[in-house]
């Protein structure tokens, strides 16, 4: 169990406080000095439009009438002008479209969770005066062309209605400009307003959600993370003692951001691995206590931690751990290993398993793909073993066989398997993964991962057999219960893991995966306005690179939602230009529109796809009669029938 603590922080090891201490960031942050809290009125302001330049930079601001930069515009971003882009004068010559009426400016809108807690925030603290206004502005940062539909519930816990929330995607002019100064600066400071907004979204979220009941004791998860953002790979030992203290495991990305501020307002005390997700202290009703496992390379996470902690009258505990001090690496994606170190401080012993070392091996080689030849630098900067320098060395260049007596060691088993499964060897990888078992066998993630390659190889008795023992380690791992459900699919009990799914979805409502497979067993079941309904939300929480809208797009048409069904069709397109479905999609939905001429187009860029498919033909034949063109309609026919019956050689 952790011991008490009598001061607000408490860093351990105890050799790390000195450098702690020395960190100039203290300093930047005493001497940084927010702007005044304040509302400025422009009157006929001229807004240029939003761009993506780079994740460090935006380009887009304001100006007075007569084109000079307001430098109440700029967003701060830690000791950087994020908008330093924008030219000091714009040329006024031109006419821009003029919004009539009272707008209020709130800043930059950032299509990540944590930044826009953090930045997109930050000048909305006037909506708590209940200020009326026609119409609210953002600029948009981000790659993907739409913003992510879960951040607007900030935003309806401020009661601003969504069909006043405009996008500055183009020049404009506006004929009163409110802009509220910028009082949260990333990694520097939050004023007494910004605390006063977070307390009140917290409040307000538990208030809306029905004031639910709720552990007071959270320990927020990276483990379920896309596989490219930053992890501790052997996670689930920080999960497993923090809940024997009591504590609920929760991962933030599954729920709606009102269900997470509800949570959180009922928190008292936080655990977790650096990162954003323990900021949610913002939101707690009362908080005691922060604990965090830091490493040196992102120490600014932990000083900006005690600092939001200090804000909050709570106490901030700091395990820091050895990470990766290598220039080649990044550190906001680098994973790492708890060592055995770091959970002795915790009272554990534990040594990290060999799954654990291995999938951190192969994530470092990810990264060195590009720069193979940097090797033997890299390994002494990270202080690799010489065994793992040689396990990292094979997983950047594989080899047919693997004859050194190494990998005949528990990691080196676990890299073979790694390797295998890479090369798409799954009979080499499965008999790996069994010589692994005895040494991995409370590794959630690694039985998790054995059962999963048992379902691609057909064989879902063993698969449930495998994953029976992870989930008496990890009963709520929402991966591992997707999985239970896709055996039970495969085993033909679709009603069961429909069941199972449902169940999933009931305590993590935005995990994708269930929400995908469970449309696809109700499409299955002809069930397609549900699933297309399911699809539609997972859509909304990762929109994809279009595939799932060519998929959305079927749905809806087996649901005769033929308006909708175009819209997804055209987003298809969009994403996904050189799909082979989506003209074909579109030909039929137009048809069923009465829009004969827009069907033909379509078909006609269907049949430049795909020649050889006879059902194009078939489309177009129709379409033609439609028209009044037989002679082209024969023509389609026939060579329809000539597919059928092919003359003979």
């Amino acid at each position: 169990m952790l011991p008490r603590m009598d001061t607000p922080l408490h860093i351990e090891p105890a050799d790390f406080l000195p450098v702690w201490e020395k960190d100039p960031l203290h300093q930047e942050i005493q001497a940084f000095q927010l702007p005044k809290a304040e509302v400025i009125d422009c009157p006929m302001a001229l807004l240029t439009a939003s761009q993506f330049l780079s994740s460090e930079k935006g380009l887009g601001g304001i100006y007075d009438h007569k084109g000079q930069y307001l430098h109440c515009s700029r967003h701060l971003r830690r000791k950087k002008d994020f908008t330093r882009a924008n030219p000091c004068h714009i040329d006024v010559a031109g006419k821009l479209p003029i919004l009539s009426g009272r707008y209020l400016y709130l800043g930059w809108f950032f299509n990540h969770y944590g930044h826009f807690m953090m930045e997109s925030l930050s000048r909305c603290w006037p909506l708590l005066e209940k200020q009326q206004f026609d119409g609210y502005l953002y600029h948009f940062h981000a790659r993907s062309p739409r913003p992510s539909a879960q951040l607007f519930e900030f935003l309806d816990l401020l009661d601003i209605p969504r069909d006043k929330l405009h996008f500055i995607t183009r020049d404009m002019q506006v004929e009163n400009l409110y802009i509220p100064t910028q009082q949260a600066v990333l990694s520097r400071t939050i004023s007494p307003k910004m605390l006063h907004l977070y307390q009140h979204l917290g409040k307000t979220a538990w208030e809306r959600q029905g004031r639910p009941g709720g552990q007071s004791k959270i320990y927020i998860s990276r483990r379920l993370l896309p596989p490219d953002m930053r992890h501790a790979r052997n996670e689930y030992l920080l999960e497993q003692h923090f809940r024997r203290l009591g504590y609920r495991v929760f991962h933030p990305q599954l729920h709606s951001p009102q269900e997470q501020l509800a949570l959180f307002y009922q928190s008292t005390h936080l655990a977790g691995l650096e990162g954003s997700g323990l900021h949610h202290v913002l939101f707690a009703r009362a908080p005691q206590e922060t604990w965090l496992l830091a490493t040196p390379q992102r120490r600014i996470d932990a000083i900006t931690q005690a600092q939001l902690d200090r804000y909050r009258s709570s106490k901030t505990r700091i395990l820091f751990q050895k990470g990766c001090p290598s220039p080649l690496l990044r550190p906001e994606h680098t994973s790492f290993l708890v060592t055995s170190n770091s959970l002795a401080y915790l009272g554990m012993k534990t040594e990290p398993d060999p799954w654990s070392r291995a999938v951190w091996l192969q994530g470092l080689a990810r990264q060195l793909t590009p720069i193979p030849d940097a090797l033997d630098d890299f390994a002494q900067q990270v202080r690799l073993s010489a065994m793992e320098k040689k396990f990292l060395s094979f997983l950047l260049h594989p080899k047919e066989t693997l004859d050194d007596p190494a990998f005949e060691s528990p990691l080196g088993k676990a890299v073979s398997a790694l390797a295998f499964q890479a090369q798409g060897d799954l009979a080499a990888a499965k008999i790996a993964l069994a010589e692994s078992l005895e040494h991995c066998r409370n590794n959630p993630d690694f039985l998790g991962g054995y059962a999963s390659l048992l379902r691609q190889l057909k064989e879902p008795g063993k698969g449930e057999e495998i994953l029976g023992m992870a989930l008496a380690l990890d009963p709520d791992n929402p991966e591992l219960l997707l999985l239970q459900a896709q055996l039970l699919e495969d085993t033909g009990r679709a009603n069961e893991a429909k069941s199972r799914l449902e169940e999933i979805l009931s305590h993590t409502p935005l995990f994708r995966p269930a929400l995908i497979a469970l449309a696809s067993i109700l499409a299955d079941q002809s069930d397609f306005t549900t699933a297309a309904a399911c699809l539609t939300k997972a859509i909304d929480i990762f929109p994809g690179n279009g595939r799932l809208h060519v998929r959305l797009t079927w749905f809806l048409m087996q649901a005769g939602e033929w308006p909708r069904a175009a819209a997804a069709a055209e987003e298809a397109l969009q994403r996904f230009p050189q799909n082979p479905h989506s003209h074909t999609h579109l030909a039929h939905i137009r048809l069923a529109l009465d829009e004969p001429e827009r069907a033909l187009e379509h078909i006609n860029e269907a049949i430049l796809r795909q020649p050889q498919n006879p059902a194009h033909y078939r489309l177009r034949a129709r379409l033609y009669r439609e028209l009044g063109n037989t002679e082209a309609a024969l023509a389609d026919e026939n060579r329809v029938k000539e597919s059928r019956n092919p003359p003979e050689s």
